[in-house]
């Protein structure tokens, strides 16, 4: 099993691809705005599907073919738990905390009910978020395991990411299209801000990643302007949208 981080349109769920998924028929897609299903096809042409299920406009499961599936809890209008499952076994939870303005403040990851990782999000007064690991619970005083910095415009979207280790630092540099993501209709998710595993959580897709690692996004986009598919580069792997 792994997990497939989907840079285009930030979604992340795990997924376990087979050979079998080769016979998987793709449907004509639907001119909505409310995320129904992703299908990434990979370099060999490997199909993972994702279903997204919904209570109104509010994310309670995502299912994935391998028989995976991530489950969102709702606290008012912001996600304060996700579950990652398979099948009936609960494999990780993430617990999310926000601060006053509602903005992303911490998340602690739980397996078999120990909190083996844990981060924090501090905004800073220059419209910088810095971001902090622990090996454990913070709160109970784990080590801290490295900090690094993201670097927002003046409408939340992520320009920049520093990533420190000792005497180094590594750089990414964001830039982005006009179009909304896919995930823009969904209540709560444009906080999921994980900027420590990259730019998360922006209003706009990604178009290019430049400096200590590079790639360069191509879109096609349904009627209501949201993004049909998506290619990584000229020859990577194919995200395919459908909405309801």
């Amino acid at each position: 099993m792994k997990k497939l981080i989907f840079i285009f349109g930030a979604l992340i769920f795990f997924s376990c691809s087979s050979d079998d998924d080769n016979g998987y028929a793709v449907p004509d897609n639907v001119d909505g705005t409310l995320l129904k299903k992703a299908v990434y096809i990979n370099n060999s042409g490997q199909i993972s599907t994702a279903e997204y299920t919904y209570s109104g406009n509010k994310l309670l499961k995502i299912e994935a073919n391998s028989g995976s599936s991530t489950s969102y809890t709702y606290t008012g209008d912001r996600i304060t738990r996700i579950n990652y499952n398979f099948g009936s076994l609960n494999t990780e939870s993430q617990f999310l905390t926000y601060n006053s303005a509602g903005k992303l403040e911490s998340m602690k990851k739980t397996v078999l009910g120990d909190i083996t990782y844990s981060v924090t999000f501090t905004d800073n007064p220059d419209n910088t978020v810095t971001i902090k690991d622990y090996n454990g619970d913070f709160d109970a005083g784990a080590p801290f395991v490295s900090q690094s910095k993201a670097f927002l415009a003046d409408d939340g979207s992520v320009t920049k990411i520093e990533k420190y280790s000792g005497s180094t630092t590594l750089t990414y540099d964001y830039t982005y299209d006009d179009q909304f993501v896919p995930t823009h209709d969904i209540i709560g998710y444009e906080k999921l801000r994980f900027y420590h595993t990259g730019s998360t959580g922006n209003p706009n897709n990604i178009l290019t990643v430049s400096g200590s690692g590079s790639v360069e996004m191509n879109y096609t986009y349904n009627a209501q302007g949201y993004a049909s598919t998506v290619q990584e580069n000229e020859d990577g792997p194919t995200v395919k949208y459908y909405y309801y």
